[in-house]
């Protein structure tokens, strides 16, 4: 399971994955790491300009699949801690939030 595998608009919200199912998913999310049951990563930009473009065209995708992220801004760094709260854990719908912002994240950050 990886972003190939997420169909547009098809996801299954409600079905908690299993911690294996989830680190098979994020090995090409560079920076992603599944932590105390939520997907996690910290993005590290080159200023606070590129931080918060980020944050602003995550927005948009959040808005767009109905699917919030717990994060942090502070300058230019992001934390980001996800995971389906009705579910109490990672589903298939945290994986495709990850995989539409992946290209927002690539385009204009290092990880760290």
């Amino acid at each position: 399971m990886g972003c190939a595998d997420v169909e547009d608009e098809s996801v299954s919200a409600a079905i908690q994955l299993s911690p294996a199912k989830i680190e098979a998913a994020l090995e090409t999310c560079d920076g992603w790491k599944l932590i105390d049951g939520a997907c996690c990563c910290t993005i590290i930009f080159p200023d606070f300009v590129g931080a918060f473009s980020f944050m602003t065209g995550a927005a948009l995708v959040s808005e767009q699949l109905g699917h919030h992220p717990e994060w942090s801004n502070t300058y230019n760094r992001v934390s980001i801690r996800l995971f389906t709260h009705d579910a109490g854990g990672v589903t298939e719908k945290d994986i495709e939030w990850i995989c539409r912002v992946l290209p927002l994240q690539q385009s204009s950050m290092s990880n760290r």
